[in-house]
């Protein structure tokens, strides 16, 4: 009982003091870097926003988001993508892009061609003189065999075909979406085809679906380096005070950017729930 009543009483004392503490952090000064992203997709124009990184605690205007976009967009850069010795320069133009929901500041008219595992060269001069580099390729399609659809009373799940290439090294980005394009993922991830012994290959969801919902399927067929970037994104932590991640980038030069310059291609199955 003694030692009880000491427990309660050094409680007691140590409640009633003060012991927060005011810690003033002395954060090394940011240097913003350059942010590409480039995607060639066959069939579509030559499209890219290049934009500026930004420190963890620098405000970020959620009533004006077209301003906050404006402060952090590189002007006045020099783009070009060579292929097969032509060059083609991309002007500063701000596009969106509904069904990607993405949006660009450099564009071309110019359509990106059906032509696979050929290098394509990115080179980027900014307002300073600095360089920006990078090189990637597009990897041919892989279609989606067939999807199958189980159910558990009025809930379906999903199996998704497709056949790999055995002899080559294969990635991939697997999307689902309810009903319509913008709507948010339902399953949105990439990988490898190394967990895979057969060619024939098998993706699958959960009991998800309800009668009359439309599953929209998109396989993609990416490169290793957008594997990469994507997979570290992931994995970047958003907490300031733990170690910060480290951002798997395909682009290099003297003006030390960050980002992603790489090509790919997709196919999409949509398929209607019904018994």
């Amino acid at each position: 009982m003694r030692y009880i009543i000491y427990i309660f009483l050094a409680t007691i004392i140590l409640s009633s003091c003060n012991l927060s503490k005011d810690i003033d952090i002395n954060l090394p000064d940011y240097t913003p870097q350059p942010v590409v992203e480039c995607y060639l997709i066959p069939g579509e124009p030559y499209r890219m926003l290049l934009t500026k990184s930004n420190s963890y605690f620098d405000p970020f205007n959620f009533d004006d988001p077209l301003k906050y976009f404006e402060s952090i967009v590189l002007h006045d850069a020099t783009v070009m993508i060579i292929h097969e010795g032509d060059t083609i320069r991309l002007r500063e133009e701000v596009r969106l892009d509904l069904a990607s929901r993405k949006l660009f500041n450099y564009v071309s008219d110019k359509i990106v061609p059906e032509e696979y595992g050929q290098p394509f060269e990115l080179k980027i001069i900014t307002p300073e003189g600095k360089n920006i580099y990078g090189i990637t390729q597009i990897p041919p399609p892989v279609p989606i065999d067939s999807v199958q659809l189980e159910f558990d009373k009025d809930e379906a799940r999903e199996l998704i075909y497709m056949t790999d290439d055995l002899s080559k090294e294969n990635y991939y980005r697997r999307m689902i979406t309810r009903n319509t394009l913008d709507s948010l993922p339902e399953q949105d991830y990439v990988t490898d085809d190394k967990i895979f012994t057969t060619a024939k290959q098998a993706y699958g969801t959960g009991y998800d679906f309800k009668l009359d919902d439309i599953a929209i399927n998109t396989h993609y067929h990416i490169t290793r380096d957008y594997y990469l970037f994507a997979n570290s994104i992931r994995n970047t932590s958003s907490n300031p005070f733990t170690q910060p991640g480290i951002v798997r980038s395909n682009v290099t030069g003297d003006a030390k950017p960050l980002g992603i310059f790489t090509g790919f291609t997709f196919d999409r199955d949509t398929v209607k729930i019904v018994k």
